[in-house]
């Protein structure tokens, strides 16, 4: 054989090669589409059942979590004992460290945030008897139980 029909037959199986492999990878018309959106459809919907049940447990916690800060809130002021204030520097620290903890969903971001400055200017009050902390404090706690209806329910 000549060099001429050795380089013809080369490139010929190269080509041919070429065309198996992408035969084998490009997708196959309509019928893999109508799968991939029926898969795609379905992950989509367990996504969303996910971040429901997140936003579920999410609010779950912070219920409970607040229960114990608005206890509390309730106490502070009310207190005369060294003791007393431990054991509410000790609650405030607890609540912070499972607000720490929680996976917070996106939409509520802003919430977690804010309730968690609320509990650091109480501590702080608590700890430096700073009257300014506590209004702050008072203040973020009142804002979120007003938009958050649901924290206190």
């Amino acid at each position: 054989m000549s060099i001429k029909k050795t380089g013809i037959i080369i490139i010929i199986i190269i080509l041919v090669g070429v065309i198996v492999i992408l035969t084998r990878v490009m997708p196959k018309g309509k019928t893999s589409d109508v799968k991939n959106n029926k898969t795609t459809k379905q992950l989509v919907e367990e996504q969303r059942i996910e971040h429901e049940r997140q936003v579920a447990e999410y609010q779950k916690s912070i219920k409970e979590l607040a229960v114990n800060y608005q206890n509390i809130i309730n106490a502070v002021g009310t207190t005369s004992t060294t003791t007393e204030e431990s054991s509410q520097l000790s609650s405030l620290g607890q609540i912070k460290n499972k607000l720490t903890s929680i996976t917070v969903p996106t939409e509520f971001t802003d919430m977690h945030m804010n309730l968690f400055l609320s509990v650091l200017d109480l501590e702080k009050y608590l700890t430096y008897d700073q009257l300014s902390a506590k209004a702050t404090s008072s203040s973020l706690w009142q804002a979120l139980q007003k938009d958050y209806s649901w924290i206190t329910k």
